[in-house]
């Protein structure tokens, strides 16, 4: 449904989820950090030069930091260390949080730490529960999977912030 509505946004939403946030964060990092002096963005070495064609059909093609409007963020696994040093660039970016206080690996108290780390748009889904109430010790882990849990709650968060930034609100 999500992907449906947003096919035709000529920008960029970027999701990562748990450890998959921090890699997230570094690339984005890296690529804020190859711009230069005149702010035009340079492609770093190690970055694809032409398109290609990923397994799951995606093209891809060189990195742009310009085509990034939206980050979605679940359970970021994110040090405070990498996220003391975002460039102000990434910081700006609107950002949406998710989490669930019953995440039982990434622990909520650190969202606090990412929201205070970005300076543009935020947008939260904190949820306090992601575990169904009739799950089993080992059915404990749901938690640290809001966006599967709470399917509908999560598209409609991301397509509230994308109506937002489509109307241009700040």
């Amino acid at each position: 449904m999500v992907a449906a509505r947003l096919d035709a946004r000529p920008h960029a939403l970027l999701v990562g989820r748990s450890w998959g946030a921090a890699v997230l964060l570094r690339m984005l990092t890296k690529l804020a950090n190859a711009a230069g002096a005149d702010g035009k963005q340079k492609t770093p070495a190690d970055a694809p030069t032409k398109n290609s064609v990923l397994p799951s059909g995606v093209v891809s093609g060189p990195p742009s930091l310009d085509a990034v409007k939206c980050l979605v963020l679940i359970a970021p696994a994110a040090p405070t260390a990498l996220l003391d040093e975002l460039p102000s660039r990434i910081k700006a970016l609107p950002v949406l949080l998710v989490w669930a206080k019953d995440d039982p690996i990434v622990p909520y108290s650190g969202s606090e730490k990412v929201l205070e780390a970005f300076t543009g748009i935020k947008r939260t889904l904190l949820l306090e529960s992601a575990v169904p109430q009739d799950a089993t010790p080992s059915e404990r882990w749901m938690g640290h999977a809001p966006e599967l849990q709470r399917k509908d709650e999560f598209a409609q968060a991301i397509l509230s912030l994308m109506q937002e930034l489509d109307s241009g609100v700040r």
